[in-house]
C-alpha cells in the first residue's frame, strides 16, 4: 500500500508541475486534424469502426484504430468542444496512465528513483505533450531556445 501511495503522491505532483507550467495554454484551439473526431457518433459509426476505417467521414487517411472511436466518442459527448475540459480529461487519463506504469515499473524491481526519472522523462517529452495539449510542438520546440536569443513578448512563454 505504501508504494501505491508513493507512486500516487509522484505521479499527482508531476502532473501538478506540468499543469502549472503550460496552465496557459489550455484555452489553445485544437490544431490536430484529429479534432473532426471528437464528437458524438450514432451506434453504426461505431460499430464501422470495428471492421472499417476510424473515419466515418473520410477524411483521414484509412486505418483500422477502433479503440480511439470510443475514447473520441465519450470525450465528444462528455465536453463536447470544451478545450480546457478535454484537456484536462487527457491529463486525468496521463495521470492513470502514470500510475500503472508506475506500479509496473516497482513491480519488475525498479527503485523509487528510476521510477521518478522515467516518469520526469515521459513527462518532458513531445509526445506527453502533445497527446494533453493536443498541439503539435515540433514548430513550437525551438521556441524554447529561440525566446532567448530574442526580445519578443507573447502571452505564452513556451509557445510564442
Amino acid at each position: 500500500m505504501q508504494r501505491v501511495a508513493k507512486i500516487a503522491v509522484l505521479t499527482g505532483l508531476v502532473l501538478l508541475i506540468w499543469s502549472a507550467l503550460f496552465a496557459s495554454t489550455f484555452r489553445y484551439p485544437f490544431f490536430w486534424d484529429d479534432f473532426h473526431l471528437i464528437r458524438s457518433y450514432r451506434g453504426p459509426e461505431i460499430l464501422s469502426a470495428f471492421h472499417g476505417v476510424i473515419d466515418p467521414d473520410k477524411i483521414e487517411t484509412p486505418g483500422l484504430r477502433s479503440c480511439s472511436i470510443l475514447l473520441y466518442n465519450l470525450q465528444g459527448s462528455l465536453f463536447g468542444e470544451n478545450v480546457i475540459a478535454q484537456r484536462i480529461f487527457m491529463i486525468v487519463l496521463m495521470g492513470a496512465f502514470l500510475m500503472a506504469t508506475g506500479m509496473l515499473l516497482l513491480e519488475i524491481g525498479l527503485g523509487f528513483l528510476q521510477v521518478m526519472i522515467v516518469f520526469v522523462l515521459f513527462v518532458s517529452s513531445r509526445v506527453f505533450a502533445s497527446l494533453v495539449l493536443w498541439i503539435s510542438l515540433s514548430q513550437h520546440w525551438p521556441l524554447l531556445h529561440e525566446k532567448s536569443h530574442t526580445h519578443s513578448r507573447s502571452s505564452c512563454p513556451f509557445f510564442g
